[in-house]
């Protein structure tokens, strides 16, 4: 007769941890990233740390790899790329103006703009009594750099015209202007 025996096993089946990576994931060239793992019970980054939390300050894009592992041995990985921006370099040029006259000032270097006087336009339009002074934020995401201009302005002309304007026929008018630093008549001449 032939023998038998039976066994039983049970086996235990575990989930896989779910890891993920948060913190800051656009950097500008110099900004140090905080990335925090989370979803397990230890961890393994590709750099070389076992913590939950780790810094770094890329000087290009670089992605961060963590290997999480749960209390009963399973594991399982994520990665996040950490990409770093190119600082904006901001600028705008100033302008003089007469008093009474607008102003046009165009700032370049990013895609968004934060003008002291409350704009966030580009370019934007002006109208000082006065010389003022105009600085402008240019950020591309987090990335930001600031620039300044004057507006110049000038005091206004009053044209004035004297002389003899009541002449008789065949006498001749000798008219002077005043009120400026040059001057252009409607006969084409250009003196005062």
């Amino acid at each position: 007769p032939l023998c038998s025996s039976t066994a039983f096993a049970t086996i235990t089946v575990s989930a896989s941890p779910t890891p993920t990576i948060s913190g800051n994931i656009s950097l500008c060239l110099g900004d140090i990233a905080t990335l925090t793992a989370s979803g397990g019970n230890s961890y393994s980054w590709n750099t070389g740390v076992t913590t939950a939390v780790i810094t770094a300050n890329p000087s290009s894009s670089t992605s961060y790899t963590v290997v999480a592992s749960n209390a009963n041995g399973c594991s399982a990985s994520t990665t996040v790329n950490v990409a770093v921006l190119p600082p904006p370099v901001a600028s705008v040029s100033g302008t003089t103006i007469c008093s009474g006259q607008n102003a046009t000032l165009t700032a370049s270097g990013g895609g968004n703009y934060s003008w002291s006087n409350g704009q966030t336009t580009n370019p934007i339009l002006v109208s000082p009594t006065t010389n003022t002074t105009y600085s402008v934020i240019v950020s591309v995401g987090s990335c930001s750099d600031i620039a300044s201009a004057v507006v110049n302005v000038v005091p206004g002309v009053t044209a004035n015209i004297t002389g003899n304007t009541a002449l008789c026929v065949g006498d001749i008018a000798t008219l002077t202007a005043s009120g400026g630093g040059t001057y252009q008549w409607s006969n084409g001449e250009n003196g005062a």
